[in-house]
């Protein structure tokens, strides 16, 4: 179930708000640095995204020119990526599985915090270290250590696919043997040793929609706090899916509501001020992190937009979207300077049909541009997969909120903006006015 994290929510996990505040700093002003260290993996998991596995890595000589590329006052480099409009930094390493590759890791972390200081750089105080991992390799003395060498500034993630069954039905190593029990060891381990819980992403795909609720139920009791739960964009959803999503939203929904956690629990799905309202006419942004926010490098030395955008990624469907390299710099040839051209083009308005741009539900309905250009050829034409299971999560953020509203008599009310017409074919006449009931008195939230 775990997918790459949603730029939005990677931000807020990383640079929480107070962060924001004491930096006077904001989400846009937050580049995300990615280095695919290896595209090598000690797990064959059923929904990789990642189709091109092998044993490439990357070489100590690759990073350095790649931190010494975007550190730089080099004009070249600075048309893509900037100090001053980019304040803050997540330096973030992905495989395959990164700590296969846990020493290259260690000396690019060095040079990259030791260019920074003597450079006086504004990244200096403003950076986090983000890793997921499969947590296999937890364990390793080496990874013990840069763990705690960087411990300040390092968020760990491992991916823990809600219960054992369910974890072990997707996550298996290369002997086809199930990995919950050894990552569950390297979560409970950094958390009684740290202090800290590791951050949690998961995503729901057709495969595993109808186990959802137990997933995040067993989340939550092996004491995960903030978990990022997010529908995957691809084709494949259907409105079946969309029912069960809305069912399984509601025996979650009803876990939450009955022990009281709304206070304690933030599930990224569900938040009721990100989700189901329309949008302004002259909200034309486009929040895809891949269009400026986000850049990546793969082990050959080739820079790209994101990480979806490599060839790891991609497939044989599109040839990778590189819009430069650490040797020839960023942006040195035409055809990068027309790609990055066009995602810079890219608004809300320019990938959306209408129906798209004038949804009553348009907040919170997330799209990729990576994908979108896998499957279209541009990334200039937004992908609708996802929208009937938007749909049905704006369905279930009503029964949940107005629910717990009701509960703990909080004059607020979450507004029912779907049109009865699309709730029809998710749920029937008498459970959609049972939440237009729900939603009646107090005021909009």
């Amino acid at each position: 179930m775990i997918k790459v994290e949603s730029y939005s929510d990677q931000i807020r996990r990383l640079f929480p708000p107070e962060q924001f505040d004491s930096m006077h700093i904001n989400g846009s002003h937050v580049k995300s640095i990615t280095f695919q260290v290896t595209e090598d993996c000690n797990l064959r998991c059923s929904y990789c995204y990642q189709h091109n596995k092998t044993h490439n890595k990357m070489t100590f000589d690759v990073a350095k020119r790649f931190i010494d590329m975007i550190l730089s006052s080099d004009e070249r480099s600075n048309k893509y990526i900037t100090a001053d409009k980019s304040q803050g930094a997540i330096i973030e390493f992905i495989g395959g599985e990164p700590f296969l590759e846990i020493d290259l890791i260690d000396q690019i972390t060095d040079y990259f915090i030791e260019q920074v200081f003597l450079k006086h750089h504004p990244w200096a105080n403003r950076y986090r270290i983000s890793i997921s991992s499969n947590g296999l390799l937890y364990f390793d003395e080496r990874v013990q250590n840069y763990i705690k060498k960087n411990f300040e500034h390092l968020s760990l993630g491992i991916s823990i696919d809600g219960d054992k069954e369910l974890h072990d039905s997707c996550r298996i190593d290369a002997n086809g043997q199930g990995s919950y029990d050894r990552a569950m060891a390297a979560v409970k381990h950094y958390h009684d040793t740290y202090g800290v819980q590791i951050s949690s992403k998961m995503t729901i795909a057709p495969g595993n929609v109808a186990y959802i609720a137990q997933a995040v139920i067993s989340m939550i009791e092996n004491g995960y706090k903030d978990i990022n739960l997010n529908c995957v964009y691809e084709e494949g959803w259907t409105n079946e899916h969309a029912k069960i999503l809305y069912e399984q939203i509601k025996i979650l929904s009803d876990y939450l509501i009955e022990n009281n956690l709304l206070d304690d629990i933030r599930i990224s799905l569900l938040e009721p001020e990100y989700v189901g309202k329309p949008l302004e006419p002259d909200n034309n942004n486009n929040w895809c992190g891949g269009n400026g926010l986000m850049i990546a490098v793969d082990y050959k030395g080739d820079i790209f937009p994101c990480l979806r955008y490599m060839g790891s990624s991609l497939g044989d469907r599109q040839e990778p979207y590189v819009i430069g390299n650490v040797y020839d710099g960023i942006m040195t040839k035409k055809v990068w300077c027309d790609r990055v051209d066009c995602l810079g083009c890219i608004t809300r308005r320019s990938q959306s049909t209408d129906e798209c741009f004038n949804c009553p539900i348009a907040s919170g309905c997330a799209w990729c541009t990576a994908y979108n250009y896998e499957v279209t050829g541009t990334p200039n034409k937004r992908l609708t997969y996802i929208c009937v299971m938007h749909k049905a999560r704006v369905l279930g953020v009503s029964y949940l909120w107005n629910n717990w509203y009701r509960k703990i008599g909080y004059n607020k009310r979450y507004k029912l903006n779907i049109p009865r017409e699309w709730a029809m074919d998710i749920i029937g006449r008498e459970e959609f006015d049972y939440l237009l009931k729900l939603s009646e008195g107090g005021e909009d939230n």
